[in-house]
């Protein structure tokens, strides 16, 4: 027998993440020069989801992550294989720091959002077989509860 105690998150903290999500989309807000206007919904649908994931979990409702978990890694991924293989030109920098040794140049960095894309999306491919795993043991379980006598 486990020990284990759950700990949900509170309900508000969901409704935050969520609104931190829509306001984006409410007010307007206008891409950076070079981005896609369909990006900045895009980015936000990531909060709503990852709010809703919350929300659910402070439910008690598992399975809700088990859904849109796999759905933000995809979301991640395309945003990131976009910016590092998209069509266009790019403008990214990479930094490095350490210590007093500071240096800062113009690269060929976005490259690398887009590698970290694929990466993601072997990601994507890992919690959606995670997820559907859940859902057929859930399922046989409770096919072998409901076919056993009852006391």
């Amino acid at each position: 027998m486990s020990n284990h105690t759950e700990t949900r998150p509170p309900f508000w903290m969901g409704l935050l993440v969520i609104a931190v999500g829509l306001i984006p989309m409410s007010v307007g807000a206008e891409p950076s020069k070079g981005v896609p206007e369909w990006m900045i919904p895009v980015a936000c649908s990531v909060f709503i989801l990852g709010g809703l994931c919350l929300i659910g979990q402070a439910l008690g409702l598992h399975w809700v992550g088990n859904i849109f978990g796999p759905m933000i890694m995809l979301i991640f991924a395309g945003m990131f294989i976009y910016i590092g293989f998209g069509p266009g030109e790019r403008e990214c920098t990479s930094s490095f720091s350490f210590g007093f040794f500071r240096t800062s140049r113009p690269a060929n960095s976005c490259r690398a959002f887009g590698y970290f894309g694929l990466l993601t999306l072997i990601l994507f491919i890992v919690c959606s077989v995670v997820a559907v795993r859940s859902f057929l043991d859930k399922r046989k379980r409770l096919e072998t509860d409901n076919s056993s006598p009852i006391d």
